[in-house]
């Protein structure tokens, strides 16, 4: 219910929802928002870079879209007038996929050594 989504606005997935995270007084806590799932796609990003310095961010973005995870669920999501619609996750953002960091290093691998 607090999560963006759409093909036109939405690349791709991150988890979202019980998330440790920092918190005051030096301490963790579980928390939830989209904040902390751009925070696991940026970190992923530059967990690529990182690795692979020689890919354009152009290529990271490809690397993140198609290494990602599919699930064959349907999703409840909210309609404007507060009911709610069954909808295929695959059609919720323009990939249909959360991103999946092991995954997005072997096909960085992969795109590096194919050079």
């Amino acid at each position: 219910s607090f999560s963006n989504y759409g093909k036109n606005s939405v690349d791709l997935f991150a988890p979202g929802i019980h998330i440790k995270t920092t918190a005051t007084f030096n301490k963790y806590e579980e928390n939830r928002g989209t904040s902390l799932a751009a925070a696991v796609v940026s970190g992923t990003a530059a967990l690529l870079r990182s690795h692979y310095p020689s890919l354009s961010a152009s290529q990271v973005k490809q690397i993140l879209l198609d290494s990602g995870i599919s699930h064959n669920i349907d999703v409840r999501v909210f309609q404007a007038d507060d009911s709610k619609k069954m909808v295929p996750f695959s059609e919720l953002s323009k990939s249909g996929k959360i991103v999946n960091a092991y995954n997005a290093l072997l096909m960085a691998e992969k795109m590096v050594k194919d050079k």
